[in-house]
């Protein structure tokens, strides 16, 4: 799957950009919002790879918003184009935060869906899809592609890794070693003892009292703590949205 965020204040204005990058490629999943907080939110629980920022926003500067993504490894390199009704905002885009092109408002959207089918067949694409997590098990180094993995669970120091071929115990690896491992890898913590990945979700049950998470494919669980469930809730209506 490939993804799309759109931050941009103005509804209609971000309504209509929605609609032109989806007519732009069919397999796309478009992520908006109109909030810097949220876009960030959004950027550590789904791998963007191509970003669409309004820099006139309500909350402050679409290029503050740049500056702090590209300090995530994920998307140090990642295709941003900015959306503008002023030039002069683009030398310091260029310089300091490296983006791919801009658009000057009014914009045509023939203009939109050209740029976006060009970077969305762009190799790049595919690097930001294939992350993974790298893990020593009896002395061989497994490469474990995020896509595959259910969830990690704590095991004492050690960890166990449940994958769609099978479940692996990583040895003298506590769990908060793997959250360092690498932060925008796209899973979450949503226990002491569980870290997820939320694209293999199938259902959160809620109505005992217990938070249980099931998975596609899988007859494993997982328990959503209490602190955490108002993370898995923000995840849960962002999912709503789509």
């Amino acid at each position: 799957m490939i993804y799309v965020l759109v931050l941009e204040d103005q509804p209609v204005q971000r309504r209509r950009l929605v609609e032109i990058l989806e007519r732009a490629d069919r397999g796309v999943c478009v992520l908006e919002t109109d909030s810097i907080d949220s876009g960030l939110e959004i950027s550590k629980n789904y791998p963007i790879n191509l970003f669409f920022i309004d820099i006139e926003l309500k909350d402050g500067s679409g290029l503050t918003f740049a500056e702090e993504i590209r300090k995530n490894p994920r998307y140090e390199f990642a295709w941003i184009i900015f959306i503008t009704s002023y030039y002069e905002h683009m030398l310091r885009a260029f310089k300091r935060i490296h983006c791919y092109d801009y658009i000057i408002k009014p914009y045509e959207d023939e203009e939109i869906e050209k740029l976006t089918q060009k970077l969305l067949r762009s190799p790049q694409n595919n690097k930001v899809q294939e992350a993974f997590l790298t893990f020593e098990i009896n002395g061989v180094f497994m490469r474990f592609y995020i896509k595959d993995i259910y969830f990690i669970e704590a095991m004492g120091k050690h960890c166990m890794i449940h994958a769609i071929h099978g479940q692996y115990l990583i040895k003298r690896m506590p769990l908060k070693n793997v959250l360092n491992m690498d932060s925008s890898s796209g899973l979450i913590q949503i226990h002491r003892s569980y870290i997820i990945n939320p694209h293999r979700i199938k259902m959160v049950d809620c109505r005992f009292g217990s938070w249980m998470i099931y998975f596609e494919g899988y007859d494993k669980t997982a328990m959503v703590g209490f602190t955490f469930q108002n993370k898995m809730r923000k995840y849960l209506s962002l999912q709503e949205e789509l």
